[in-house]
């Protein structure tokens, strides 16, 4: 969430930004937090508990009014909590402030009360919490029961400590298979974005393999190692061509000389050749990427670390 998002969602709606990347605070009475999810996707959650009862009946139609706003693409009610997933699309945040106040409307008009999101006491005084990459607020008595949990908790197979240079050599090695199926898919006439993420996948699975926990650095040097064979990968289906063309013209050329070929060929931009290899190179970097990216996120959030619980 940039600074003039920010700037934008607290001045109108009064909250403020805490922790960072989260907006928080009272509006009309009620607790509410909004945070980015994904990109221009946001997770509002307004916590009102139905202590008037308000039948379900008429919480079913107010959600169904709520999921035809536009962006919105979920809304759920879970008796103190109403969260909505909704998308704003070229920064227009209308729909989103037209969103929350209806919520604190339908809230208010028929006596929703606001107060902790784990328990039914809303006299009790309640503090900002994380709780497991949610961010509600939360009583005291609650929050002690949520931690001791999470401490509690202990994954059911414990990350083998990251090996560096072992994880290189298993990231080097899954991108070989990435390397195969390009060779195949650039020999049949294309440039694949999915091979691509075969060669990301597999690279963050051998580093796991051989080099244990996938650390963030481990997923930077796996990424590099992917950016390189890429790399390596388009001039060997250069000199695949050349050594296919040499092999039906002269025979008994061998491959490496094929390849060197090739590369003075390509380097020396002979027949506009360096031309025709970058911009391979950029179309299939460019194709791995939007392939790629969710892969890549995911291995940065997840380090095979035990969900956080903290109060703020």
């Amino acid at each position: 969430m940039n600074a003039n998002t920010v700037k934008l969602i607290t001045e109108k709606l009064g909250l403020i930004e805490r922790p960072k990347g989260v907006i928080s605070g009272i509006y009309k009475d009620y607790y509410m937090t909004l945070k980015e999810q994904q990109k221009n996707i946001y997770v509002l959650v307004v916590q009102g508990n139905n202590k008037a009862e308000c039948s379900q009946e008429d919480i079913d139609k107010f959600i169904d009014s709520i999921k035809g706003i536009q962006g919105v693409s979920n809304c759920v009610y879970d008796k103190r909590c109403l969260k909505v997933l909704i998308a704003v699309m070229k920064n227009d945040f209308s729909y989103l402030f037209n969103c929350v106040d209806m919520i604190v409307g339908f809230f208010g008009d028929n006596g929703f009360k606001t107060g902790c999101a784990h328990c039914d006491d809303v006299q009790k005084n309640v503090s900002l919490c994380g709780v497991y990459g949610t961010y509600e607020y939360v009583c005291d008595d609650c929050f002690n029961i949520i931690e001791e949990e999470s401490k509690n908790k202990q994954p059911e197979k414990s990350p083998k400590k990251g090996n560096l240079p072992a994880g290189i050599v298993g990231a080097f090695l899954g991108t070989l298979i990435g390397a195969v199926l390009w060779i195949i898919i650039y020999n049949l006439g294309f440039i694949a974005g999915i091979a691509g993420l075969v060669m990301t996948v597999c690279a963050f699975k051998g580093y796991e393999l051989i080099g244990g926990r996938l650390s963030k650095t481990g997923v930077i040097v796996s990424v590099i190692i992917v950016i390189v064979m890429i790399f390596f990968t388009n001039t060997l289906c250069y000199g695949i061509e050349v050594h296919s063309v040499f092999s039906e013209q002269y025979g008994g050329v061998s491959f490496f000389e094929s390849y060197r070929i090739a590369m003075e060929l390509v380097f020396e931009n002979v027949e506009g050749l360096l031309g025709y290899f970058i911009k391979d190179l950029v179309v299939g970097y460019l194709l791995t990427i939007v392939a790629s990216f969710s892969a890549i996120k995911n291995a940065f959030t997840d380090n095979g670390d035990t969900p956080s619980v903290s109060k703020y």
